[in-house]
C-alpha cells in the first residue's frame, strides 16, 4: 500500500499557515472579543455564511484555491483555518 502524499493537491506552498500561526490567529480573535470559529470543517453554505458571500462565490474561491476544501465521504467541506487565512490575506492586500 502506498502512503498518502504529504501535501494535498489544494495545498500550494506558501499559502497556508502552519498550526502555530492558526493557533495564534484564533487566540488573538478570542482575546479581542471576537468569536473564534469552533468547527474545524464547515459545509460550503456555512463557509459562505461566515464570509457573507453567496455559495457560488464560495465555490469559485474553492476552485481558484483561495480557500481549501476537502472531500469527506461524498461531502465537500471547507477548512475553517483556510477561511481565517483568506480573510487575513484580504486585510493584508494579498488576495
Amino acid at each position: 500500500m502506498v502512503p498518502p502524499p504529504t501535501r494535498s493537491p489544494d495545498n500550494r506552498s506558501g499559502h497556508h499557515p502552519n498550526d502555530r500561526q492558526i493557533s495564534t490567529m484564533l487566540t488573538a480573535a478570542k482575546q479581542s472579543g471576537e468569536k473564534a470559529m469552533e468547527k474545524v470543517l464547515l459545509t460550503v453554505d456555512e463557509a459562505a455564511e461566515q464570509l457573507a458571500v453567496s455559495r457560488w462565490t464560495m465555490y469559485r474561491l474553492m476552485k481558484e484555491r483561495y480557500v481549501v476544501s476537502v472531500q469527506v465521504g461524498r461531502c465537500r467541506r471547507v477548512t475553517a483555518a483556510s477561511l481565517v487565512q483568506y480573510v487575513a490575506a484580504l486585510v493584508d492586500g494579498v488576495a
